[in-house]
């Protein structure tokens, strides 16, 4: 088998040097689209496959995608809940100032609960989270840094935890910074701050963050859900929220509510790029049938001679051609 097979191989050289353009147009035929789909399964792979870099996302769960949650709904479901073992926000979007040690700067912010960072399982690699402390009223600034931050304003120095940096005017702590792969909601976040806990503060009731939760063992997204629906006349009085308030709710997995609508466009995209390598291969294929009308006479006095059935098809899926026995066919056709 091992003798056959580098035969095969030198024959193989041989085609390729005899018609350079056909071989050029198969491979490159085929390898656009490989190559497009590849490209295409890297990022549905990256998006939908691949587990979110949490500790236990299976039991990370989205409350009601697209309502914006307040301070005051987290702390009720932190109190009643029995599905949810923890219940965090993080309010995305805030452009933040930086000033001293340098240029200005305007940065990307989100401010997060107290929990929030804990909740999701992940461990800065300098300094601590933020803690129930943290979001106290008139507890001291704190601030936590991306990994890129960190690395290109405070040049990577190892001592940054405690070191005050001035945001919007204020000096503030860095409490913190978050592993390089860290992303959340938005991919361009560069600091973030607490949010504060105050009953008394205008923004206490007012809808401004992203809600997720914990489950506890045995809960699942429905039965969480379902406990959340009882929970939506009680909070609408307490809080003094619209008669329309909790039509909408839902609990969906984490994943779900952070990939959102991008899903079934990426499957709509993969697909058609797989109709692309089906197209790519029938090209093919008809190229190697047009190459083997060719070589009609050419099987023919390879069969006469003796070749076996393996070998021609093992010629046939590579494009062989042996010049001994091209030259030996012509001679048989004079």
């Amino acid at each position: 088998m091992l003798h056959s097979a580098l035969h095969d191989l030198r024959i193989a050289a041989r085609t390729l040097r005899l018609r350079p353009a056909f071989a050029a147009t198969a491979l490159l035929t085929l390898a656009l689209g490989i190559g497009a789909n590849t490209a295409i399964f890297s990022v549905v792979r990256a998006v939908l496959l691949k587990p979110l870099p949490y500790a236990a996302p299976q039991e990370l769960v989205g409350l009601w995608p697209g309502h914006f949650f307040s301070i005051a709904e987290m702390l009720f479901l932190q109190e009643h809940s029995q599905s949810l073992e923890r219940v965090e926000l993080l309010s995305p979007g805030w452009s933040i100032a930086l000033t001293g040690d340098g240029e200005p700067a305007q940065l990307v912010g989100a401010r997060t609960s107290g929990g929030f960072f804990d909740g999701l399982g992940v461990r800065p690699v300098l300094g601590r989270s933020f803690t129930a402390e943290d979001v106290r009223p008139g507890s001291s600034d704190v601030v936590m840094l991306s990994y890129e931050l960190w690395s290109s304003r405070i040049g990577g120095d190892p001592g940054a935890v405690g070191r005050k940096v001035t945001l919007d005017g204020s000096p503030h702590t860095i409490e913190g910074v978050m592993p390089n792969d860290f992303r959340f909601y938005r991919n361009d976040v560069q600091v973030w701050t607490p949010l504060t806990v105050d009953p008394a503060a205008w923004y206490h009731r007012g809808g401004t963050s992203v809600g997720i939760g914990r489950l506890v063992r045995g809960a699942t997204a429905a039965t969480a859900l379902a406990e959340l629906r009882t929970f939506i006349e009680p909070m609408r009085e307490a809080f003094q929220y619209p008669t329309d308030y909790g039509e909408d709710v839902a609990v969906v997995s984490l994943h779900e509510m952070l990939v959102g609508d991008i899903r079934t466009t990426l499957y709509l995209l993969f697909g058609a790029v797989a109709f692309i390598v089906l197209i790519a291969v029938a090209n093919v294929g008809n190229l190697l049938l047009v190459r083997a009308a060719e070589r009609r006479r050419e099987i023919a006095v390879r069969v006469a001679l003796g070749a076996g059935r393996g070998g021609i098809v093992r010629q046939f899926l590579g494009r062989l051609q042996d010049q001994r026995v091209e030259r030996a066919s012509q001679g048989v056709c004079l």
